[in-house]
């Protein structure tokens, strides 16, 4: 198998921004270059994880040396079960951005620089997934913010410029702090690349100074936690997204549209994939921590899909109504039943009903919370307490927003607006996969296992970037 092999998603991207971008003129063949983008990359990103990690005879991960320079010294991008797993997450979610743009932006928004501009933020979460040492996903992460910036001002009104300043001087902050860790790491360390760290951290012998290690390292967290809006770092999220489970459960309860709802509700929902990450770095038992690596995995899955139906969907409603105001528009379900299945899917995802994909990333959660505090100390069981808590605050908002949106005499938004069939028909594919996802949850529960080893294999990985790759 050749290693050339790593770059094709990368590729694929970047082809797919350099053609939208060439036929900007010809804004219908450039919204089909751009839907044809996110198949052919959907398709690569398969093709890779099977080939790299679900085959029979997968070797598990593949690295390639860019320029023939081997790590620790070259640029190294590295596919294993954890980074395809991602991927994979990218890809679906992407396929259904670009698909929806297409149908609910005004055309004449698209034209000449949207699309290059998706296809942009796509490379640069395909290189950051991809990186195998801490430069190179500092220039991945600008590349993807950059064009984030373009989307969070697209539409230039005083809540969108507003939002984005917020957005931009966060994240230029964010970007410092994170340069001067991987400064500071790369003057306590002497390299950059993940797989030579591990080495010398692992090295008993090794002279490591360890309170500048700690002190970076806790910097670069920092940074992480700045561009997640993990709290207390969220007050950025209204305007774009993410972190911690009562305090985006809270906001989300007292919301009242639809899209500040699912804002708040993704700072709760980003709380439950940090938790098992958490008890992942807590604990010291082999089995818990895959179990809490899995978890985390499993629910971002959930996340990535569900919530994308969500947020999708109140786009949807937004075509409709020309709003997502909870008052303002009510009595939807008697507009298109079909439209009212597709939101409830997403609702009871969320909330964690089986068969579907949310109940297993609940259910994973819990179950790595549960066995953290068979030995109780204050932090497990406050962090059942929290998840409980994140649980029915869940519960709430969704019956709020469903209630809200779905039920209730017709407002004259909803009455006088026009459902547009074929994005609601999009959806409704979404929704199917939600459903899909956790009826048929055992190959991706080995997905998901074998992206957990390779999050926690560190000799493995070690091997497979300084054992010699060609490039």
């Amino acid at each position: 198998m050749s290693n050339s092999l790593v770059v094709a998603p990368l590729l694929v991207a970047f082809g797919s921004a350099v053609c939208t971008l060439a036929v900007g003129s010809r804004p219908r063949l450039q919204r089909a270059t751009s839907v044809a983008g996110g198949i052919a990359y959907a398709a690569t990103v398969a093709a890779v994880a099977w080939l790299v990690v679900l085959a029979p005879t997968a070797p598990g991960g593949i690295a390639y040396q860019v320029g023939g320079h081997e790590a620790p010294y070259g640029i190294t991008l590295v596919v294993d079960g954890l980074s395809a797993f991602m991927l994979a997450m990218a890809a679906a979610v992407a396929l259904y951005a670009i698909a929806v743009s297409v149908r609910f932006v005004d055309p004449r928004n698209q034209r000449t620089y949207y699309h290059p501009m998706f296809q942009l933020l796509l490379v640069g979460v395909t290189g950051a997934f991809l990186a195998g040492d801490l430069f190179n996903l500092f220039v991945w992460f600008e590349v993807l913010l950059m064009a984030s910036y373009v989307f969070v001002a697209f539409y230039g009104g005083a809540q969108q410029t507003a939002a984005a300043m917020r957005y931009l001087v966060l994240n230029v902050v964010g970007s410092v702090c994170m340069l001067l860790a991987v400064g500071g790491l790369y003057a306590t360390l002497g390299t950059l690349n993940m797989a030579e760290m591990a080495v010398q951290l692992s090295n008993p012998s090794a002279d490591v100074r360890v309170a500048p290690l700690v002190g970076f390292s806790a910097l670069l967290f920092v940074t992480f936690a700045l561009k997640a809006g993990l709290a207390p770092f969220q007050f950025w999220v209204p305007a774009a997204s993410a972190a911690s489970i009562v305090v985006g459960g809270l906001g989300a309860v007292s919301r009242d549209s639809l899209e500040e709802l699912l804002a708040y509700s993704s700072i709760s929902q980003v709380g439950f994939i940090l938790a098992p990450v958490a008890i992942a770095a807590a604990t010291t038992a082999p089995d818990l921590r895959h179990l809490a690596v899995l978890a985390a995995l499993v629910y971002a899955l959930h996340h990535a899909l569900t919530k994308g139906l969500l947020f999708l969907s109140a786009a949807a409603v937004k075509d409709v109504t020309g709003t997502t105001r909870l008052s303002e528009v009510g009595g939807l379900g008697e507009r298109s039943s079909l439209f009212s299945g597709v939101f409830f899917v997403g609702g009871l995802s969320l909330v964690g009903i089986p068969p579907l994909v949310g109940f297993f990333g609940k259910l994973l959660v819990f179950d790595a919370a549960a066995r953290l505090a068979r030995t109780p100390t204050a932090g497990s069981v406050l962090a059942v307490v929290v998840l409980l808590l994140g649980a029915l605050l869940t519960i709430v908002y969704v019956t709020r927003a469903w209630v809200g949106s779905f039920w209730g005499v017709q407002t004259e938004p909803v009455s006088t607006g026009s459902v547009d069939r074929p994005l609601v028909a999009l959806l409704a594919t979404l929704a199917t996969v939600v459903v899909l996802v956790g009826v048929g949850f055992e190959p991706v529960y080995r997905f998901a296992d074998a992206a957990a080893t390779a999050a926690l294999d560190t000799d493995t990985y070690v091997e497979t970037v300084l054992g010699g790759a060609d490039g």
